[in-house]
Order: C-alpha cells, then sequence, then structure tokens
C-alpha cells in the first residue's frame, strides 16, 4: 500500500521487505513498540523519507511477490519438472 513497514527481524521478514524495512529486534516488544512510533510519528524533517521508503516498498512488492511473478514461478518449475519427466520416458524407451 505504500506505506513504511516494521517487522521483527526474521530471514522471512528480511526476503519481503529487503533493506527498505524497519526491523525491531526478534522478539523485543519494546523495540518494536519504538520502531512504530519512529514511523507513525516521525520528525518533520523525515516526512518525505519515510514516504519514500513505503513507496520502495509498494514497488518491491509488486515487482518481485505480484501474482504474476508467482505464476511465472509456478510455471517455471511445472516446465522443468515436465523436461525431467520426457528425459527420463525417452531414456527408459531406449533402454527398454
Amino acid at each position: 500500500v505504500g506505506l513504511p513497514t516494521v517487522a521483527f527481524d526474521t530471514p522471512v521478514a528480511r526476503q519481503y521487505l529487503g533493506e527498505e524495512g524497519y526491523f525491531a529486534a526478534r522478539g523485543d516488544v519494546g523495540d518494536l513498540a519504538r520502531q512504530l512510533l519512529a514511523v507513525l510519528d516521525p520528525p518533520a524533517e523525515r516526512v518525505g523519507a519515510a514516504a519514500a521508503v513505503g513507496m520502495r516498498l509498494r514497488q518491491r512488492a509488486c515487482q518481485a511477490f505480484s501474482w504474476q511473478v508467482a505464476g511465472e514461478q509456478i510455471m517455471g518449475i511445472y516446465r522443468t519438472l515436465l523436461h525431467k519427466t520426457m528425459v527420463v520416458h525417452v531414456a527408459q524407451s531406449e533402454a527398454g
């Protein structure tokens, strides 16, 4: 949605947010609250920067995690499996 995002620092959060996320120490509720407050009420000079981070996150999500991208990845897996199945079938036919 184009907003800055705060998450606990986990591998999955890093995968989705990259370096554009705001990360709280894993399991540290106090740090999560501090990060949320920093994003929700930034100093006046940082308001534009927070908005820009949010837009970069949106762009990242659209480019890397859209249904189109997921569909292409799934189709690539199916093509690979189909190719391997065909190779095995041909090898069995030649051996048989």
